[in-house]
């Protein structure tokens, strides 16, 4: 019997056939691997540059409710990236005005609800929200101003700003 040793046509296109699977997987693993380390990277990168803009916001050092990141800023990476600001004024009735670290006399402070949204160059957004509180501006007496009736309002409604620039805290 004279018979060669080695593998047939079909063991040999069945190994073929199991190799080529194999490495598609592998290659759809890869290819969801990257595409997940890159919106991870771009959620970071919004994060960052959200969490810079709202800290401006918050100290009163930005004024704008919409612009764009110069190479000043944040440096040449960001310049793609956009930001628009919501802000919306509310009363406090009945809050506590903190004086000196000691509670102080009920009057009227003013609520400002921040929304930044942050928006990446593969159009990714990013949604911040905070606020911060700005004292009423008290009478030369030390009086609360005048109420003039209005009823407290909601979150939607705009309340009359402070005239004279209350300080935030």
């Amino acid at each position: 019997m004279n018979r060669r040793a080695g593998f047939t046509l079909l063991e040999v296109i069945l190994a073929l056939s199991i190799l080529a699977m194999a490495v598609v997987l592998l290659l759809v693993v890869r290819n969801d691997s990257i595409e997940t380390a890159s919106h991870t990277l771009e959620l970071r990168r919004l994060q960052m540059v959200g969490d810079w803009k709202m800290s401006q916001v918050l100290a009163g050092e930005e004024e704008n409710y919409s612009g764009g990141f110069d190479d000043e800023d944040l440096g040449r990476d960001y310049e793609d990236y956009r930001w628009t600001l919501v802000r919306t004024e509310r009363s406090v009735r009945g809050a506590r005005k903190d004086v000196g670290g000691a509670g102080g006399d009920e009057g009227s402070v003013e609520a400002v609800d921040v929304e930044l949204t942050i928006a990446g160059p593969s159009g990714s957004e990013l949604v911040i929200k905070g606020f911060y509180y700005e004292e009423g501006v008290e009478g030369e007496d030390g009086s609360e101003p005048a109420n003039d009736g209005e009823s407290s309002s909601s979150e939607g409604d705009e309340s009359e700003s402070d005239p004279e620039g209350g300080e935030e805290e």
